[in-house]
């Protein structure tokens, strides 16, 4: 389908760090500084005079590294770049929140959330009269799994775990039946 035969008149798009736009504003370069995500707004006026537009959110991420070998030759004499990747498009940790807490509105009373990162123990978490969050980085592709054990006091009716990704969404709530030795 193209766009000309809806009647469109004009085309166009709004942002930060465009650098260049095409005659007809369907194609641009950005060039943002930093990491993070940038929103552009692309619209569309038909012969009418009617215009609608629609957002676009583009992320910028870390983007791999290439090393270069040295010249090896000058003056004419030909050779093959060929370029290495040293890193695969890390993005780096995300920040999960891990919230213990409690419905009933008692505590977790030193009940232990212990996360296993890939198969690994790598955190114990606890908290005592009080619920609380905890930041734990994890990368893209890590496979978790956690643990529920109870305080030496015994069981603590209510408890839950619930875990919030950085983009603010609950993944995971584990509701209130935690059972000793409970893996999720």
């Amino acid at each position: 389908m193209h766009l000309t035969e809806l009647g469109l008149d004009s085309t166009w798009v709004e942002g930060p760090f465009i650098t260049n736009t095409s005659s007809d504003g369907n194609f641009l370069d950005i060039m943002p500084p930093a990491l993070g995500e940038y929103e552009y707004v692309f619209s569309a006026s038909n012969n009418f005079g009617c215009t609608f537009d629609t957002t676009i959110v583009v992320e910028v991420v870390n983007g791999p590294q290439l090393t270069l070998p040295d010249e090896i030759g000058f003056c004419g004499s030909e050779f093959n770049l060929v370029p290495e990747i040293v890193n695969d498009f890390d993005q780096g940790p995300c920040n999960y929140i891990f919230t213990l807490g409690n419905e009933n509105g008692n505590s977790f009373d030193d009940s232990q959330v212990e996360i296993y990162i890939d198969g690994v123990l790598s955190e114990i978490l606890t908290t005592f009269n009080v619920e609380q969050e905890f930041e734990v980085p994890l990368n893209t592709g890590t496979e978790i799994s956690l643990e529920y054990v109870f305080s030496f006091w015994g069981e603590v009716a209510g408890n839950f775990v619930s875990i919030t990704n950085d983009a603010g969404v609950e993944i995971f709530n584990s509701g209130t039946g935690l059972a000793e030795g409970g893996n999720f």
